[in-house]
Protein backbone atom coordinates (compact mmCIF):
# COMPACT_ATOMS: atom_id res chain seq x y z
CA UNK A 1 0.00 0.00 0.00
CA UNK A 2 2.80 2.35 0.74
CA UNK A 3 4.32 1.61 -2.70
CA UNK A 4 1.08 2.42 -4.17
CA UNK A 5 0.90 5.91 -2.38
CA UNK A 6 4.15 7.01 -3.59
CA UNK A 7 3.39 6.55 -7.09
CA UNK A 8 -0.16 8.58 -6.88
CA UNK A 9 1.86 11.12 -5.04
CA UNK A 10 4.90 11.12 -7.94
CA UNK A 11 2.26 11.02 -10.69
CA UNK A 12 0.10 14.06 -9.27
CA UNK A 13 2.80 16.13 -9.13
CA UNK A 14 4.04 15.89 -12.22
CA UNK A 15 0.40 16.36 -13.50
CA UNK A 16 0.87 19.44 -11.41
CA UNK A 17 3.81 20.69 -12.65
CA UNK A 18 3.20 20.01 -15.90
CA UNK A 19 -0.11 21.95 -16.29
CA UNK A 20 2.09 25.57 -15.09
CA UNK A 21 5.36 24.48 -17.25
CA UNK A 22 6.01 26.93 -19.59
CA UNK A 23 8.61 25.10 -21.53
CA UNK A 24 6.93 23.03 -23.96
CA UNK A 25 9.65 20.90 -24.60
CA UNK A 26 9.87 19.78 -21.20
CA UNK A 27 6.03 19.00 -21.30
CA UNK A 28 6.74 17.04 -23.63
CA UNK A 29 9.22 15.15 -22.27
CA UNK A 30 6.93 15.31 -18.99
CA UNK A 31 4.05 13.52 -20.69
CA UNK A 32 6.40 10.69 -22.04
CA UNK A 33 7.73 10.27 -18.99
CA UNK A 34 3.98 9.62 -17.41
CA UNK A 35 2.59 7.33 -19.88
CA UNK A 36 6.19 5.21 -19.44
CA UNK A 37 5.77 5.33 -15.81
CA UNK A 38 2.33 4.09 -15.80
CA UNK A 39 3.01 1.56 -18.25
CA UNK A 40 5.90 0.22 -15.94
CA UNK A 41 4.12 0.50 -12.56
CA UNK A 42 0.34 0.18 -13.69
CA UNK A 43 -0.61 -1.22 -16.60
CA UNK A 44 2.18 -4.05 -16.97
CA UNK A 45 1.54 -4.87 -13.28
CA UNK A 46 -2.13 -5.91 -14.13
CA UNK A 47 -1.20 -7.40 -17.27
CA UNK A 48 1.08 -9.90 -15.52
CA UNK A 49 -1.50 -10.66 -12.77
CA UNK A 50 -3.90 -11.80 -15.43
CA UNK A 51 -1.78 -13.31 -17.19
CA UNK A 52 -0.95 -15.66 -13.80
CA UNK A 53 -5.22 -15.96 -14.34
CA UNK A 54 -4.96 -17.32 -18.20
CA UNK A 55 -6.14 -13.84 -19.74
CA UNK A 56 -3.21 -12.53 -20.79
CA UNK A 57 0.34 -13.40 -22.01
CA UNK A 58 3.17 -11.94 -19.69
CA UNK A 59 6.80 -11.46 -21.40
Amino acid sequence: METQKKIGDILFEVFQYQKQCPDTLQKKLLKEFEHCFIRQYITYPILCAQSKEGDYPCK
